[in-house]
């Protein structure tokens, strides 16, 4: 099996600054091989992101929740709407995953950056849903998400990385529906704080080939 070729994931786990860089980087690689090939994650956490038996790269695994975000009848993509329940899980997902609507490429980089700031900073803002909003859950997550500054978001990581995020979470945002995101402009954000090493690694063709690993 593909899985027994790999290590353990990133759940628990906390980086260096150039660590959570590093990552940034060859995640983001990851995730636009996946949305190359017309799918989303839907479900992007440190639980589902493993490392090889060497610990020098990383893959996105479980594609349970993955969906195409092109109609295969009509091939366009998909239209914002909203959908029947939740998919992903409730720490990383988006605010418009909490909000019921039908997910597109943002909604993905968007759970990467929670995913890189609780690896770089630990515990996210939200991850104690308070007793009072437990009945609104979803809503609540979707409100906070979308209001948090990124300095509250941030309080734990080094300064460079809050700026890093913040450029990047400005870039995720803005993104329309549908529109096609600059991967190779989010991993610029990241490159200035890896050393030449870590840049070697992170090359586009080392970084596009055997870039995802389906659920088995």
């Amino acid at each position: 099996m593909v899985l027994d070729l790999l290590g353990g994931s990133l759940q628990k786990l906390r980086f260096s600054l150039e660590g959570v860089a590093e990552l940034a980087v060859q995640l983001l690689y990851r995730v636009e091989s996946v949305h190359s090939r017309l799918l989303l994650h839907r479900d992007i956490k440190p639980a589902n992101i493993v490392t090889d038996r060497h610990g020098s790269g990383v893959y996105l695994i479980d594609f349970g929740f993955a969906k195409r975000y092109f109609d295969p009848k009509t091939g366009l993509h998909i239209h914002k709407r909203k959908v029947g329940g939740f998919v992903g899980t409730s720490r990383y997902a988006s605010a418009n995953a909490h909000n019921s609507y039908v997910q597109s490429r943002r909604d993905d980089l968007e759970s990467l950056g929670y995913v890189l700031v609780e690896l770089c900073g630990g515990p996210l803002p939200w991850q104690q849903v308070p007793p009072k909003h437990q009945a609104d859950r979803h809503a609540y997550l979707a409100r906070v998400k979308k209001t948090i500054l990124t300095q509250r978001m941030c309080r734990n990581c080094p300064t460079p990385f809050a700026e890093a995020f913040h450029e990047y979470r400005s870039y995720v945002r803005g993104l329309g529906f549908q529109e096609k995101p600059d991967y190779e402009y989010l991993r610029s954000i990241w490159r200035p704080m890896m050393s030449g090493e870590c840049r070697a690694r992170c090359d586009v063709e080392s970084m596009l080939s055997h870039s995802w690993v389906p659920h088995t």
